[in-house]
């Protein structure tokens, strides 16, 4: 509609009309129209981007041709000689206020909520200041134009316009005809400045009610204090800080509220940023934009792997010992968003990968197999709907766990409540029974005997004819004689080493991130895979040195038993 700017149409006179043809039976329906009053000129909307393009707009001579026309608009003409043909004739000041009135308090509302996030102000607050100034404009306006008392303002010597004014048809030239287009465009003028429909237009009404009334929460919350959790980049990560992804993901969140201008954006950050990391961005000023902040914090403490290698490690990511499903799925979750920021997996595929992942990498064949789980990998269902099958799989598991060990356990209880009435009434029938209870302190009186024969041992390597004596009486007992007697001090430097022995060395490190003093399932550090094969390997070591220890002092108990036992029988 700049057409209108352009050629200076006087709105309250003109009219337009939609589905000219060009041809001579436009002629029948302009012919129509001048019965309302003349016709000063006519334009046509040459705009191929506008929905009025190929319309024509008729401008008249005065204001009364609008007001005989304004009962019958908008009004439909079908022609008589060609049924096939019909214009659409609407009110020019209409059509204007509508497409343009709409748009421009959107731009208005668009560019006073720009000024109040530059500025850090209340988006509410300015807008009811707004109103409140434009209500002191409307209101005087609207009491002068609705005034009974005083007629409208004519030129000396002529009769107000009204509606019921027969138009004059004449030639636009005529010096009558000027002064009469002179007073229906200063009657018409006037009424434009003094309607408060073109001051308040309707729709500026209408957005105002409807965003006060979505924003009527967003007024309420918006005094509340927002504040960022804190974080400083320190190692080992404190217990009341964040780390650094889950505060760059709180940042983001607070930076897309509209509400919150830049200035104020990086004062949250800064209040929530502790030494060392509040020292990377001192180079900075005041008035720095959040970006810039985010970026040298990004270079200190993000994400440095590419796309491709956290993919990978994402697909090397396999479920701990005695770990739950559902806890891992929370690391492969964990570990897929991070690939998913740095470019190395699409976020539409991320359903996917997660679940064939997890397939790959839980060992529990019997839960995917009851979930159907590789059958979904066609259409995969989301995180969180493969979280609370998990969950509630798990939930199921356990509670018929425990079921189990209440029904088992009191039963295990009454059969050996039965079992020791059997032994006190029927002793004959459970004499093997009774054999295998005296186990227990044949077992203690064994190791009585061996400590006596260790001493009785000891005894016998001090004395250095016994082995002369009982190599008198046969040859071959003398040299295997020799030979045990040859082992003697290898079966006393073993012998203490048996006592000293300990248990068998077990896990002292976190299975998840390889750190010691803590255990996976209270661990809030990032995996860390090589450290923990690293210490597993050192686990390995420990152990089958401790086994072979332990081989090696059950060997030298056995060859003394052995030895004990030949001794006693050279003595007999």
């Amino acid at each position: 509609m700049d057409v209108v700017m352009q050629e200076g149409i006087k709105i309250p006179n003109a009219i337009i009309i939609s589905g000219e043809t060009e041809t001579a039976d436009d002629e029948e329906f302009l012919k129509i129209l001048q019965k309302h009053g003349s016709i000063v000129r006519s334009v046509k909307i040459q705009d191929p981007e506008s929905e009025f393009n190929q319309d024509v707009i008729i401008e008249f001579d005065s204001g009364s041709a609008l007001q005989s026309l304004e009962p019958l608009l908008p009004y439909t003409y079908q022609l008589t000689s060609d049924p096939n043909i019909t214009y659409l004739v609407r009110s020019l000041s209409s059509v204007y206020t509508q497409q343009l009135g709409g748009s421009a308090t959107k731009s208005y509302l668009k560019g006073l909520k720009e000024i109040a996030k530059l500025s850090g102000a209340n988006f509410e607050a300015m807008l009811s200041e707004m109103l409140t100034e434009m209500s002191a404009v409307v209101l005087p306006a609207s009491s002068v134009s609705e005034a009974p008392d005083k007629p409208p303002i004519t030129p000396s010597g002529q009769e107000p316009i009204s509606g019921k004014t027969s138009p004059v048809m004449a030639q636009p030239s005529n010096e009558g005809n000027q002064e009469m287009h002179q007073t229906a465009a200063h009657v018409a003028d006037s009424s434009v400045l003094t309607s408060p429909t073109i001051l308040n237009p309707p729709e500026v009404q209408r957005l105002v009610v409807e965003h006060v009334v979505r924003s009527g929460e967003g007024v309420a919350q918006a005094h509340i204090p927002m504040r960022l959790r804190l974080f400083s980049g320190r190692k080992p990560r404190p217990a009341n800080e964040t780390d650094y992804d889950t505060w760059r993901s709180s940042v983001d969140l607070v930076l897309k509220d509209p509400a919150i201008s830049d200035l104020h954006g990086s004062r949250k950050i800064l209040d929530s940023l502790l030494p060392p990391a509040a020292d990377v961005i001192k180079q900075l000023s005041a008035d720095a934009a959040p970006s810039a902040y985010l970026q040298l914090l990004d270079s200190a403490f993000g994400t440095v792997e590419d796309g491709d290698e956290l993919f990978a490690k994402f697909m090397n990511t396999l479920q701990d010992a005695g770990e739950k499903p559902s806890a891992y799925l929370y690391r492969l979750q964990a570990a897929l968003n991070i690939a998913i920021k740095r470019g190395g997996v699409l976020a539409s595929e991320a359903d996917r990968h997660l679940l064939k992942q997890f397939c790959r990498g839980c060992w529990d064949d019997g839960l995917i197999a009851d979930l159907r789980l590789a059958q979904k990998r066609d259409d995969p269902p989301t995180f969180a709907q493969l979280l609370l099958m998990l969950r509630t799989e798990e939930d199921k598991h356990t509670a018929k766990t425990i079921r189990m060990k209440q029904h088992l356990g009191s039963s295990k209880q009454r059969a050996l409540m039965n079992t020791q009435r059997i032994w006190v009434c029927d002793e004959p029938k459970q004499s093997t029974d009774c054999n295998v209870l005296s186990l227990a302190t044949e077992a203690k009186e064994l190791k009585k005997q061996i400590a006596t024969l260790q001493s009785q041992l000891a005894k016998l390597a001090t004395k250095s004819e016994a082995p002369k004596k009982l190599a008198s009486q046969t040859v071959d007992r003398k040299a295997s004689f020799k030979d045990k007697k040859s082992t003697k001090p290898s079966v006393e430097s073993t012998m203490p080493m048996h006592y000293k022995q300990t248990d068998k060395p077990r896990p002292w490190y976190c299975f998840q991130c390889g750190e010691d003093g803590h255990i996976a399932s209270s661990c809030d550090s990032e995996p860390n895979p090589a450290l923990v094969a690293e210490k597993r390997k050192l686990l390995r070591e420990k152990q089958s040195q401790w086994e072979s220890q332990n081989n090696m002092a059950k060997a030298a108990l056995n060859q003394s038993q052995f030895l004990l036992r030949d001794s006693q029988g050279l003595k007999h």
